[in-house]
């Protein structure tokens, strides 16, 4: 860590954000100073919360109204009277950006009002480069009337359909993705999907490795760099796994500085480029205009920088350049196994010893640790805590997997998910009072409003009554379920036609004897609410047991009749199983 990094130790910081990895760092680097560090997190199952580094975790309401938000932070505010606030993320940073109003009295790390409009709209980020000569990859904004067949024609395969701004201000609870095209088909089908062409634009493919730099600037002046190269990465792309630090760039350093410049950027951001070793060309794919996920490498090189932007919050003289370490690499550690299993699952043709091959070289790659070349991205020697517990977590996840693959242990798990259901009638029914039941999706439009209705006609004979509610976990009320659920739920003799979706609100999970989601992705989003539940929420599916295969229950939103069919057929198959669990008296009837 840089020696001059000394903070008063009376300080008060207020981090707001959900990537552990960013949002760890900036705590543990803040915390170190001596910084009294407060987090509002989007994620309440996140291993940073257990950083010793903590100091209070506080909870902001839903991003539904950003309005009601941003008064819910300015209260907070209020409370603990931060000197430093620093926002993770885009969903806090797009608020805050919007009512700037509301807050410019507030200590906010904020990219500033030019850089904020270059590099949180890809297409201004596009026009900035070219206008300081910054090579870019193909491509253009989308228009309406385009066709697949054109854009093909002009960029190639795969083609990139990309969202100019990942999160929107009015639907900041859904965060949009880029959309790979490998077939005229498929980009066919992607352009059918996009309500407003002109919100994304296309970009052709970019040969080479993904290299960032990162810096900290002062009005558009860098005072510090980092540049580290992916080593690893998800199969079909997206955020790296695995990397490494390495000298700085010329060229790539030399086109940050000219955008840096050009945008007068305020304090830190990662410039994303692609680089193919071979040809020599250099290309910007993005820029990050806050921490980013790899800033734990940075640190771990030796450029601390949540510790020299809060000096030069402070009013601090820029800190000379670190001389960092290189090479010094960082992992991951769950999305590097999740991208060595995915590029096993790529090459399934290529034979066991070419996978065994694969894994050993993976293992090996450990040895780093032991001669201090690497390091964990959530372990550290003085906050081991949060390490720890994602290691617990990865172990437990593998183990879950081996539960369900191995033939020896295949449906051992399977009596839990009955025990539990059985164990909320029997508590409802000691109380005298009726069962409490919660059907949660994403959306509340297609499986738990169906999932909803046909729970409480196979359960209107339990003695004292039963209470199902169907909600969604992500998205916003008042939604109406689409034209092909309200057909297939009709065709299974339910009616969906007036129903409006609602919106899980903490008090209502917490008050049930049972949750009941449909996949994965529903379980994360209420293990991220960090709520006391009565019993864990269980994917209905598990209830068929070995048959069930997998334990999802697949959103049909946005596919065919059929999906929507498969999906209420699992759905009344796993709810005749729960019929069969409850205690006699009630099964009987």
């Amino acid at each position: 860590m840089n020696g001059n990094t000394t903070a008063p130790t009376a300080r008060t910081a207020l981090v707001i954000g959900s990537d552990t990895r960013a949002f760890l760092g900036v705590v543990r680097s803040l915390g170190r100073l001596g910084v009294a560090v407060h987090v509002a997190p989007f994620d309440f199952s996140s291993v940073a919360l257990q950083s010793r580094h903590v100091q209070a975790v506080h909870r902001l309401p839903h991003q539904f109204d950003p309005a009601d938000w941003i008064t819910a932070v300015l209260a907070l505010c209020e409370q603990i009277r931060p000197d430093f606030i620093v926002p993770c993320d885009d969903r806090s940073i797009l608020p805050l950006h919007e009512f700037r109003d509301r807050v410019a009295h507030l200590p906010l790390a904020m990219p500033g009002a030019l850089a904020y409009a270059a590099f949180f709209d890809k297409g201004n980020t596009r026009k900035l480069a070219a206008h300081c000569a910054v090579p870019v990859p193909p491509g253009r904004l989308l228009a309406g009337g385009e066709t697949a067949e054109k854009l093909v024609a002009d960029y190639g395969l795969p083609l990139f359909i990309k969202p100019r701004n990942s999160y929107l201000l009015r639907a900041l609870e859904s965060r949009r993705n880029v959309i790979t095209c490998h077939s005229v088909a498929a980009v066919q089908a992607a352009l059918a999907g996009l309500q407003l062409p002109s919100e994304f634009l296309v970009e052709g493919c970019c040969t080479g490795i993904g290299v960032g730099v990162s810096v900290l600037a002062q009005d558009g002046v860098i005072s510090q760099t980092f540049q580290h190269r992916r080593v690893r990465e998800p199969v079909g792309g997206g955020g790296s796994s695995y990397r490494l630090s390495e000298t700085p760039d010329p060229d790539l350093l030399a086109m940050t500085e000219a955008l840096c410049k050009s945008s007068r950027l305020q304090g830190v951001a990662m410039f994303e480029f692609k680089v193919d070793d071979a040809t020599g060309h250099k290309a910007l794919l993005e820029v990050n205009a806050r921490f980013w996920g790899s800033l734990p490498l940075a640190m771990a090189a030796g450029v601390d920088f949540p510790a020299l932007l809060f000096q030069q919050a402070l009013g601090a003289a820029p800190a000379p350049r670190v001389i960092y370490r290189v090479p010094c690499y960082a992992r991951n550690l769950l999305a590097d196994l999740y991208a060595v299993l995915g590029h096993i699952d790529a090459t399934r043709g290529a034979g066991a010893l070419a996978h065994t091959a694969v894994v050993l070289r993976w293992l090996a790659s450990f040895g780093r640790l032991a001669i201090g070349r690497e390091s964990l991205d959530t372990l550290a020697r003085d906050d081991p805590r949060p390490g720890w517990l994602e290691i617990k977590a990865i172990t437990l996840k593998v183990a879950e997997r081996l539960t369900r693959l191995l033939p020896g242990l295949r449906g051992r798990g399977t009596q839990q998910p009955a025990l539990a259901v059985q164990a909320a009638f029997r508590a409802a029914a000691q109380a005298r009072r009726p069962v409490q039941i919660v059907v949660a999706c994403y959306g509340n439009i297609c499986r738990s409003p169906y999932a909803a209705v046909q729970l409480a006609r196979a359960l209107q004979s339990c003695p004292h009554g039963v209470v199902v509610t169907g909600v969604a976990l992500a998205a916003r009320a008042g939604r109406a379920s689409p034209v092909a659920a309200v057909a297939a739920a009709a065709r299974a003799g339910v009616d969906l036609a007036n129903h409006r979706s609602r919106f899980a609100d903490d008090a209502l999970l917490q008050a049930a004897d049972l949750v009941l989601v449909f996949d994965s992705k529903n379980l994360a989003l209420i293990e991220a609410r960090g709520l006391p539940l009565q019993r864990p929420a269980l994917r209905l599916r598990e209830l068929l047991g070995e048959e069930a295969g997998s334990c999802d229950i697949d959103d049909p939103y946005g596919h065919d009749d059929a999906s929507f069919d498969r999906c209420y057929q699992l759905i009344d198959r796993a709810i005749a199983v729960l019929r069969t669990l409850l205690p006699v008296r009630e099964s009987a009837a």
